[in-house]
């Protein structure tokens, strides 16, 4: 039921105030990109915790990790 409640007021919101639903889909596009940055982030430290060898804060690899999408806009 409830999410019948949440599709019949998307669609109010679409058509009264279509730019608040473009601004939605927008917000949710970028929040799964999120999710998936954040994954291969985990990903990324999880491997070099596991391969990680004598003291890790010296270690300079960590440094150099390539940034892309909207973390590189920052």
């Amino acid at each position: 039921m409830l999410f019948q409640q949440d599709q019949l007021l998307f669609l109010v919101v679409k058509l009264e105030r279509p730019d608040l639903a473009r601004t939605k889909s927008e917000l949710i596009q970028q929040q799964n990109e999120f999710k998936v940055r954040l994954a291969d982030l985990e990903s990324y430290l999880l491997e070099k915790l596991a391969g990680a060898e004598g003291d890790i804060l010296e270690d300079q690899g960590w440094v150099g990790y390539p940034v892309s999408g909207a973390t590189a806009r920052r």
